[in-house]
């Protein structure tokens, strides 16, 4: 009788050991799901009360600022990336300025600033200022609005950083093309000391190989790129500006 009575005492414990376990484990993607949700919320969050005139000191134009935190805000809701790791391109700016910013924004802190390049057939009297962009393949134009890092690879200009578009029309075709974060000798202090300006690339936003490497690998992995142009059709059709 004691030995059935312990059976009987074992097998309930036993499924209620295995109940508590099951019901411990299985909702470990529900969990992350959850985890990931907030922190795309609170990185909107973030986009939306960093004041726009924040980095004005550093040549980042309040109104080019705000553009890009809306557009973060937007994809942050959206879930399209999980860093508040950004970078910002500002291509209306003249290639001698540095016009390549990332910035942490839940710190505030500005992590990055130097010069980048721009595509050939965007200025193709190489006066050191884009006068068009493009999305279409062999335009050697730079592109246009907000893209996503995706996975590095070792070509040519060593690390390269691959970009994905998030733009239909505007830079969806920046895979395709090849526009990448590479390093560029063009695009380095001496050289712009010398020319008055960066080289130009085949679109690429091309960097100074001193610090290529250290901002591919900060910005690597998802992380959210808006490049900002005047295009009047981007500014009136992108889903990620406020119209």
């Amino acid at each position: 009788m004691q030995q059935q009575r312990a059976a009987n005492h074992s097998a309930p414990e036993q499924l209620a050991t295995n109940t508590r376990a099951s019901t411990h484990t299985q909702p470990a993607v529900g969990n992350q799901e959850f985890q990931r949700r907030m922190r795309s919320n609170q990185n909107a969050a973030t986009a939306r009360n960093i004041p726009a005139d924040m980095f004005e000191n550093t040549g980042l134009r309040e109104e080019v600022f705000s553009k890009a935190l809306h557009a973060f805000e937007q994809a942050f809701t959206e879930g399209r990336a999980q860093s508040a790791v950004v970078t910002i391109i500002d291509y209306e700016l003249h290639s001698s300025e540095k016009r390549f910013w990332v910035i942490d924004l839940e710190s505030q802190a500005l992590l990055h600033h130097t010069y980048t390049t721009h595509g050939q057939g965007s200025d193709r009297n190489h006066d050191g200022e884009m006068d068009s962009v493009s999305n279409r393949p062999g335009s050697n134009q730079s592109n246009v609005g907000l893209m996503q890092t995706d996975e590095t690879y070792t070509g040519r200009h060593g690390t390269s950083l691959k970009l994905d578009g998030l733009e239909a029309g505007f830079n969806d075709n920046a895979k395709d093309r090849h526009i990448v974060i590479h390093s560029a000798t063009y695009a380095d202090d001496k050289y712009v000391r010398r020319h008055g300006k960066t080289g130009r690339s085949h679109g690429c936003p091309a960097l100074d190989p001193d610090v290529a490497g250290e901002i591919i690998d900060t910005i690597k992995g998802g992380k959210l790129v808006f490049a900002y142009y005047p295009d009047p059709q981007w500014l009136e059709r992108s889903q990620y500006l406020e119209h």
